[in-house]
């Protein structure tokens, strides 16, 4: 933990983001990059940098932008999953849930697992991030809806 706070200090947040932003066709750095911020972010401070900084958003477009790839799709859904997850050091938890679902979350987890039905990783990462996002109300009945359930 110490390591990871010291991380965030010295503006790793920003460094990986401005990375994937600068490589958005390199699917290895994308999947890199979700997999550095999934680490920094167990940290609560941490995580609501990276939500505040637009990660969600940057995981979102980079599972977009590489949807053929089962390994990004795994490491978005990962992601995602880690950032809805319920943790009582990280009170910003239900705008975590929120924000997922307003920038098109639900919709690009549910593209990973019918792409990729066949990769039992992804979707166990992705039935954890629809699980996780299923704690708002109205995230559940989107996921419904989009035929989720």
């Amino acid at each position: 933990p110490h390591n990871k706070r010291v991380m965030a200090g010295a503006a790793c947040i920003r460094v990986v983001m401005v990375a994937m932003t600068a490589h958005a066709g390199d699917v290895g750095v994308q999947m890199m990059g979700c997999d550095a911020l999934g680490a920094l972010a167990e940290i609560a401070d941490n995580k609501r940098s990276i939500v505040i900084a637009g990660g969600i958003g940057l995981v979102l477009t980079a599972m977009r932008a590489h949807v053929g790839h089962v390994m990004m799709q795994e490491s978005g859904c990962s992601l995602l999953a880690d950032f809805a997850h319920a943790d009582e050091a990280y009170a910003d938890n239900q705008m975590t849930i929120v924000a997922i679902a307003r920038a098109g979350g639900i919709p690009v987890v549910l593209a990973a697992m019918i792409a990729h039905v066949g990769c039992a990783g992804l979707q166990e990462e992705g039935c954890y991030a629809l699980g996780n996002l299923a704690f708002d109300a109205d995230n559940t009945t989107i996921i419904v809806d989009a035929g989720g359930i």
